[in-house]
């Protein structure tokens, strides 16, 4: 009987053994869970400094924007003396070379600015008057634009005027290469056709026949090269009445506009090289080429493009503005046409 009682178990010590189980996965939920809360406030902080580092760059960009127009201002006030027919725009002016990247505070600037009035204006291959209709002479020059610019690779020039003028006039008649509702509509991810001016140059990579590289530019690795995209070329902004800045335009934008007298085209450049002109009557006595019918061209401009980027420990921040930059009696004043920010 003896025997048989010392085998019995023991409560107590069974209670003991429950207890510390107990206790080990008690132990075991709460290292979980602290192990967790510590990543949790881990990852928080990281994105905390993340949003200081952007919020901080997109600051030091802003400044950028705001060196830039300080520099467009002090270029104009030294024009307030001359008469509206004697102010120009050149690219001998401190305002083209922009400034190289340094250093403010913890932030990395850069910023450059470019002349929207020296490009080709994309929303005039429509007629003004007869938005239905194609205006002969800019579609022209649109063609030989991309046509000088290694950028559209083997597609047709003239495949690609005609969608864009379908996508800026308001009917729905398809031209002969072009691209309207049915197009757009039977793409994997339909969309409209917009039928209307374009508002940004980035939009025109929703046109048949455009990709974003041809906007943006590409760079070819092996040759380690950027060529440069149609934004450098083409703008939605200023130009509407054919007006552009001969001192500022790009050698292939003077050829395009040009096209039909290419000796007109060369002058203008090789005379522009040795001194900017100082107006028509200046332009009249180094170049008297006669240009053609329907050209007009200006020497001074009102809309700059700002592309300022601020860096601060590899976040980026970058906007995009457009400034419309008026000279008049109280001074020189600035309207804010466009503003984006990118990260």
């Amino acid at each position: 009987m003896m025997g048989q009682s010392e085998q019995t178990l023991n409560p107590l010590r069974d209670e003991r053994g429950i207890a510390l189980l107990i206790c080990l996965l008690v132990m075991a939920i709460l290292t979980v869970v602290v192990l967790e809360l510590s990543y949790e406030v881990q990852v928080d902080a990281a994105l905390a400094g993340n949003s200081f580092n952007a919020l901080e760059a997109e600051y030091a960009a802003r400044s950028g924007v705001s060196f830039c127009m300080a520099m467009l201002r002090e270029d104009a006030e030294n024009d307030l003396a001359l008469p509206p027919e004697s102010r120009t725009d050149d690219l001998t002016e401190p305002w083209v070379a922009g400034f190289e990247p340094q250093q403010v505070g913890r932030a990395i600037v850069a910023a450059r600015i470019s002349d929207e009035d020296g490009k080709f204006n994309i929303n005039r291959v429509v007629d003004k008057k007869k938005p239905t209709q194609a205006d002969p002479l800019s579609v022209g020059q649109l063609k030989q634009l991309l046509t000088e610019l290694d950028i559209i690779g083997d597609a047709d020039p003239g495949e690609l005027s005609d969608p864009v003028c379908d996508w800026v006039d308001p009917d729905s008649v398809t031209r002969h290469g072009g691209a309207e509702r049915g197009y757009y509509e039977q793409l994997p991810i339909p969309y409209a056709c917009k039928n209307k001016w374009l508002d940004s140059i980035e939009e025109l990579a929703l046109v048949k026949g455009f990709t974003p590289d041809m906007i943006s530019g590409r760079r070819i690795t092996s040759a380690d090269e950027f060529v440069p995209g149609l934004a450098e070329f083409l703008t939605v902004f200023g130009g509407v009445e054919g007006r552009i800045n001969i001192n500022t335009a790009p050698e292939p934008v003077i050829r395009a506009v040009f096209h039909g007298n290419p000796a007109v085209a060369e002058s203008i450049i090789s005379q522009r090289a040795a001194a900017p002109f100082e107006g028509l009557k200046d332009l009249q006595q180094r170049v008297p080429q006669k240009f053609g019918t329907g050209i007009s061209v200006a020497f001074a401009s009102e809309h700059f493009s700002i592309l300022s980027e601020g860096n601060v420990k590899g976040t980026r921040v970058r906007i995009e503005t457009m400034v419309r930059r008026r000279i008049t009696d109280q001074g020189v004043m600035f309207e804010t046409v466009a503003w984006k920010v990118t990260t």
